[in-house]
């Protein structure tokens, strides 16, 4: 079995450090990952790893993160207003 104990204080919860700055971004602003890096790489079916990071971050945080492939194939993630889904 297992015995219950007291006395030992909980871990403090640490927050992981995130690749892209998501966090940072305010209505009207964005960041460039540059087409060379891994992330901005298509995958086969399209997409690519901020663009899957983006939506999961938007989804978590309730922001509406919006991406955007250049035409050199850098990708950029705009932040914009919730009520501006368009």
């Amino acid at each position: 079995m297992f015995a219950i104990r007291k006395g030992v204080p909980s871990p403090k919860k640490t927050r992981a450090n995130s690749k892209y700055p998501f966090a940072k971004l305010k209505v009207g602003t964005f960041f460039e990952v540059p087409a060379n890096h891994p992330s901005a790489i298509r995958n086969s079916r399209g997409g690519c790893a901020v663009q899957s990071s983006a939506a999961s971050y938007a989804r978590r945080h309730n922001v509406n993160l919006v991406t955007q492939r250049q035409a050199d194939d850098s990708m950029r993630v705009f932040r914009r207003p919730l009520e501006d889904k368009s």
